[in-house]
């Protein structure tokens, strides 16, 4: 069994996606150990930069698990993702780079790069609830903001607002029920714009 550690920076948002890469990789067969003990094989860093500190942050984990655990796989994705590429000393640090906004596509990057086979669509995308720290379970439901704020730079590095239809949000929020989770909290980048990039209004 191969060990795998996630270390997620920043909003709700993040930790919901988080959540699914987790599950899938526990579907995949892989075990999902603590970030601390540096022993795992891969480890998966979904950064933030709304602030300075958050990328200071994501440059000093990195560092950590390099020094660390020399051998290991390090994947980096997240709102930094692109800043940190750039920067040369992190950059050879770490194995992979998946974009922003090619998350949605992370596990399936991230399968192709250490050579496993799966059916992605078996995968249920939503963690047991004895394998969370909480009962409490984020959703995603939107992704990406239409507002160009002056000091934001989540539209620059999220994209526009994309919305999961109701039906998808529903059958998540059934399956987190039936797992045994007993409170659910739907987020977004933009929240109150939910829908409205397929025609949704709101009353």
């Amino acid at each position: 069994m191969k060990t795998i550690s996630f270390l997620t920076l920043g909003c709700r948002a993040n930790q919901a996606e988080s959540n699914e890469y987790l599950q899938s990789m526990l579907e995949a067969g892989w075990e999902v150990i603590d970030f601390d003990n540096n022993l795992a094989e891969v480890y998966v860093i979904n950064t933030c930069t709304v602030t300075n500190e958050a990328e200071r942050q994501s440059r000093k984990l990195i560092r950590k698990i390099s020094r660390n655990n020399p051998n290991s796989k390090i994947i980096v994705t997240g709102c930094s993702s692109k800043y940190l590429e750039s920067n040369k000393d992190i950059k050879d640090k770490v194995s992979l780079f998946i974009p922003n906004l090619e998350k949605d596509k992370l596990i399936e990057r991230l399968y192709k790069y250490l050579g496993i086979e799966k059916d992605l669509n078996t995968i249920s995308l939503i963690p047991p609830v004895e394998k969370s720290e909480t009962t409490r379970l984020n959703i995603k439901i939107a992704d990406g903001c239409n507002w160009a704020c002056s000091f934001c730079i989540i539209p620059r590095v999220r994209g526009k607002l994309r919305s999961l239809n109701e039906e998808t949000i529903i059958e998540k929020v059934k399956l987190a029920e039936k797992l045994g989770y007993k409170e659910i909290v739907l987020t977004a980048i933009q929240l109150g714009g939910y829908g409205k990039d397929f025609g949704k209004k709101w009353s």
